[in-house]
């Protein structure tokens, strides 16, 4: 066996011995009880304080967050048009907040911009608008 063949082999021993805790993270959820559990893990992670999140967070958040989409948009689905901006809105709109009652994106002149889309939102600010509004960060997305 070469080194390569060993490598792989070694790698993927340890992959399978770890599969358990992966599994529930690395598939689409298909209950909600799933769906719950990878919302969780994605707070935890958004939560950790580095500006500079290494690789693996982030391809773990990605991963997440795709998943959290697809079972979004097969059991709560949104019009398929709606951007992130008709997205804000609707949220302001429900609840009754004026553009400088959004501290989570920035100034009032930042969030007019935004709604006006001449700036996008960050991801800081999608994670901010997910805890606040108590939604799934994908809906941005």
């Amino acid at each position: 066996m070469n080194n390569h063949q060993s490598h792989l082999s070694s790698s993927v021993h340890a992959t399978m011995q770890h599969w358990h805790y992966v599994e529930p993270f690395a598939k689409t959820p298909s209950t909600q009880k799933e769906y719950r559990q990878q919302q969780q893990l994605l707070k935890e992670l958004m939560a950790l304080k580095s500006n500079k999140k290494d690789h693996h967070v982030i391809t773990l958040l990605q991963l997440i967050a795709r998943n959290l989409k697809i079972y979004e948009d097969e059991h709560f689905p949104l019009k398929k048009t709606a951007s992130p901006i008709e997205i804000l809105q609707y949220l302001m709109e429900e609840h009754g907040l004026t553009q400088a009652d959004l501290p989570e994106i920035g100034s009032q002149s930042l969030v007019s911009k935004i709604l006006q889309g001449k700036r996008k939102l960050t991801a800081e600010q999608i994670a901010n608008l997910s805890h606040r509004f108590h939604i799934s960060p994908a809906v941005f997305y």
